[in-house]
């Protein structure tokens, strides 16, 4: 049955292509976006656009009024930026008004979506959703979604079911941007501007294509459990597998 469905983050990589893939399965989507711009590519006749800001509670109701779910993408990503409280204003709080919004909306079900950088570095050791990080934070991103997780778990009391998913490092086509940085390195590779291999190349990071971390998101809303963490991974590849894989 086709469903209102609520995606903050729409113009974002993932969200960009998680909101086109649920409109072309006859859902009407209600895509969150602060640049006109950037919603260009959003315009299908099953998305309906709403102007706002996930620090902005008012816009957040708009959108999300009449929705049954939700997909909660909408993150400040960058590294580093001149201002240090943006990520715990945009990641933290900013999560929170989209969880409260939800519960005054009446939505039973959300997405939320984190990073697999929360679990840290594995070490040669196998790591999965139950596992905690034993090393300190690397970036005020990585640590900014960490505090989110925690306060998203707290919300089943009120009603909403929270699921959370933990993305590798995401590739494919669509937008250049800091969610799709291993797409910009493997452009500049293939363009001769990329010829710098990180340490001795033996660091392992996993990959995962974007059609699969689409997937991934639909299936934490239709079979995921409340309270729970889902790794949305591919490939596990060294940087001299992965500039072994592009070169060829």
């Amino acid at each position: 049955m086709p469903k209102k469905i609520f995606v903050s983050g729409a113009t974002g990589f993932i969200g960009s292509h998680l909101a086109l893939h649920l409109a072309d399965k006859g859902h009407t989507v209600h895509a969150l976006f602060r640049s006109s711009q950037k919603a260009e590519i959003l315009k299908q006749k099953n998305i309906l656009l709403f102007k706002g800001d996930v620090c902005d509670k008012s816009s957040l109701e708009a959108a999300m009024v009449s929705c049954e779910e939700a997909y909660h993408l909408g993150a400040f990503a960058r590294l580093w930026d001149k201002d240090p409280t943006l990520c715990q204003r945009v990641n933290v709080a900013g999560t929170v008004n989209v969880l409260d919004t939800a519960v005054k909306c009446g939505i039973k079900k959300i997405v939320v979506t984190s990073t697999a950088g929360v679990l840290g570095p594995s070490n040669s050791k196998t790591i999965d959703e139950k596992c905690e990080r034993t090393t300190k934070f690397f970036t005020p991103y990585e640590l900014s979604k960490c505090e989110m997780e925690k306060k998203a778990l707290g919300y089943e009391e009120k009603g909403l079911l929270v699921v959370l998913v933990n993305p590798t490092r995401v590739f494919g086509p669509g937008i250049l941007s800091e969610a799709n940085s291993a797409t910009k390195i493997i452009k500049a590779y293939i363009q001769g501007k990329w010829r710098i291999i990180p340490g001795r190349g033996h660091s392992i990071g996993n990959y995962a294509f974007i059609d699969d971390i689409v997937r991934g998101h639909v299936l934490a809303m239709e079979k995921g459990l409340p309270g729970e963490r889902y790794i949305l991974g591919g490939t596990n590849l060294s940087f001299l597998d992965f500039f072994s894989v592009i070169s060829t």
